[in-house]
C-alpha cells in the first residue's frame, strides 16, 4: 500500500537525497529505512519487501519466551510465545514494509538484557547492550522513548543500586536520545497531520486491536478483550499479593510497560492526535506475557484452578486465530487501489508518455508498484518532481509549470488522488487550474475511475486522433506490459 511504497522510495533514493530527506520530514524511521537500504538489494517484489519485517516479527517470538521465562518461569515463557505466533495485530504487521515488527522486536530484546542486568549487577556486557538496543529501537520508532522511559521508572523503583551504579550509563543514553527527541520536538512539518482527532471509537478500536479483534465483530471484540483484561488483571493481583520481590518486581515491569506507552499516548491525542493502533505494537508484548503469568497463576493452583486456566488458555488460543483468520480473509478480499491504479497506466500507455500525479503519494505508489511487476518502461513524471515525490509533501504547480512540464509529451495521464485532494481545501481549488493549464494545448480522450484514483488520458491536439484507452483486467495486464 502507500507506507510500503513510502518505505521503497526511501530505501532506494541515492544517499544524499536519502540524509536530506530524513533530515527533513522522515526522520522517525531511519534506523529501519537504513535496514530497508541493504535489503532491497535482493529484489523489489511485495514477497522481498515485506520479508525483513516478517524476520523480525519471527524472531520476536524466542525473545518474547526468553522474557517470560527470565521474569517468571519456563511456563509463562512458552504461552507468551503461543500467544504472540497467532494474534493477528503481531502478524499484521510483521507483514508489511514499516518499522513497528522491528521495534517490538528491538524493545523486547532490551527488556530482556534490563532483566538480566539486574539479576547480574556486576557484569557489564548486559547493561552495555541494554543501553544499545533500547537507544536503537527509539531510532526505529521515537514513540519507543516512552518505553525506555518506563523501563527507567522501573529501575528507579525496583533498581536503585543498580542505578547509582549505572549512572553514567544513562547519562550516555540520555544523550543519545537527545537528537531524537529534538527532532520530533523542532522539525514538525505536519508528519502526522493525517492522524484523526482523539474520540471514543479511536481508544476502542486501539483496544481491539491489542486484543487481536479489530475485525471480529462485537462478540469476538468483546471475548477478546474480556479475557486480555480478566487475565492481565489475575497477574497483576498474584503479583502484588505475593510475598517474592521477583514476580512483584516483574509485574511492575510489564504493568508500565503497558500503561504508560498507552497513557502517554491518549492523553497527548488530546492536544495533538497520535493515537494509531500501529504505534502500540510494542506494548503488545507486555500484555501478552502478563496474560501468559495470569494462566499460569491459574495453571498452578490446584485442580479446579488448573482446569480454568486451561480453558482460559484455550480460549485466548481460539479467540487469537479467529482474528487471524478473519484478518487474512479481510486482506485477501480488499481492494488495493494503488495496485490497480497502476496496472491500468502500465496496460495503457504508449512510448513517450508523461504524467503528472496529484498528489505526490500517488507518484510514489505508481513508482513502487511498477517497480515490484517489473515494468520496462513507464510514463516519464513530469509532475510532481523527484523531491517532494519523496518527501511526501505536495507543492500546486502553477499554470506556466504545467505547459512547460508538459510541451514535450504528445499524451498526458493526469492521476488525481481524491481521497488525499478532499482533505485540503487548497487542493480541491487546484484541481480545474489543473485541467485548465491542460486543455490550452490537449485534448481530454478517456478518464477512467479506479477507487481513490480519477485518471485522465490528455492527447496533444495535433494527435488527437488516438483512440481512448480501455480498462484492462489485473490478469491481462502483465502480458500489455511487455
Amino acid at each position: 500500500m502507500f507506507d510500503e511504497a513510502a518505505s521503497w522510495t526511501f530505501a532506494k533514493m541515492p544517499w544524499h537525497s536519502f540524509w536530506k530527506i530524513s533530515w527533513d520530514y522522515e526522520g522517525n524511521m531511519t534506523l529501519y529505512y537504513l535496514a530497508l537500504r541493504l535489503w532491497v538489494h535482493l529484489g523489489d517484489s511485495d514477497v522481498v519487501l515485506r520479508s525483513l519485517s516478517v524476520l523480525f516479527g519471527v524472531a520476536t517470538i524466542p525473545i518474547v519466551y526468553l522474557l517470560g521465562h527470565r521474569l517468571f518461569n519456563r511456563r509463562v515463557g512458552l504461552i507468551a510465545a503461543t500467544l504472540i505466533t497467532v494474534h493477528a495485530f503481531h502478524i499484521r504487521w510483521s507483514q508489511q514494509a514499516r518499522s513497528y515488527a522491528m521495534v517490538a522486536l528491538l524493545i523486547s530484546l532490551s527488556t530482556v538484557l534490563l532483566v538480566s542486568a539486574l539479576k547480574s549487577p556486576r557484569a557489564r556486557g548486559p547493561w552495555a547492550c541494554y543501553l544499545l538496543v533500547s537507544t536503537l529501537a527509539c531510532y526505529c520508532q521515537v514513540l519507543a522513548v516512552l518505553v525506555v522511559a518506563a523501563q527507567w521508572l522501573w529501575i528507579l523503583v525496583n533498581g536503585f543500586s543498580l542505578l547509582r551504579s549505572r549512572i553514567t550509563g544513562l547519562l550516555l543514553q540520555a544523550v543519545l536520545l537527545a537528537p531524537c527527541v529534538w527532532y520530533v520536538t523542532f522539525r514538525n512539518k505536519g508528519q502526522l497531520d493525517w492522524v484523526p482527532p482523539l474520540s471514543f471509537e479511536r481508544v476502542l478500536h486501539a483496544l481491539r486491536s491489542l486484543a487481536g479483534s479489530a475485525i471480529a465483530g462485537p462478540a469476538g471484540t468483546a471475548v477478546a478483550f474480556f479475557l486480555y483484561a480478566g487475565l492481565c488483571s489475575l497477574a497483576v493481583f498474584v503479583g502484588t499479593k505475593r510475598r517474592e520481590g521477583s514476580r512483584r518486581a516483574a509485574t511492575s515491569l510489564l504493568l508500565l510497560w503497558l500503561l504508560i506507552p498507552l497513557g502517554v499516548i491518549t492523553l497527548a491525542s488530546a492536544f495533538k492526535p497520535v493515537l494509531v493502533d500501529r504505534f502500540l505494537l510494542m506494548c503488545l508484548l507486555a500484555m501478552l506475557v502478563l496474560a501468559s503469568s495470569g494462566i499460569d497463576s491459574l495453571l498452578s493452583r490446584g485442580r479446579t484452578s488448573g482446569w480454568a486456566g486451561a480453558l482460559a488458555l484455550i480460549a485466548v488460543l481460539s479467540v487469537s486465530c479467529y482474528g487471524t483468520v478473519l484478518q487474512y480473509g479481510m486482506l485477501e478480499n480488499s481492494r488495493n487501489d494503488f495496485r490497480e491504479m497502476t496496472l491500468y497506466i502500465l496496460s495503457n500507455q504508449q512510448p513517450a508518455d508523461g504524467a503528472i500525479f496529484f498528489t505526490a503519494a500517488a507518484q510514489r505508489s505508481f513508482r513502487y508498484y511498477a517497480a515490484s511487476y517489473g515494468a520496462v518502461r513507464v510514463p516519464t513524471t513530469v509532475i510532481p518532481e523527484f523531491s517532494h515525490a519523496d518527501s511526501g509533501t505536495q507543492t500546486i504547480p502553477s499554470k506556466g509549470e504545467v505547459e512547460a512540464a508538459s510541451a514535450p509529451y504528445s499524451r498526458i495521464w493526469l492521476v488525481l488522488d481524491m481521497n488525499s485532494i478532499d482533505l485540503e481545501p487548497a487542493w480541491q481549488q487546484a484541481v480545474p487550474r489543473l485541467r485548465q493549464s491542460l486543455e490550452e494545448k490537449f485534448t481530454l480522450e478517456g478518464e477512467q475511475k479506479i477507487g481513490r484514483f480519477f485518471i485522465s488520458l490528455y492527447v496533444l491536439r495535433a494527435a488527437n486522433n488516438i483512440a481512448p484507452p480501455t480498462f484492462l483486467s489485473e490478469e491481462a495486464a502483465p502480458a500489455a506490459q511487455t
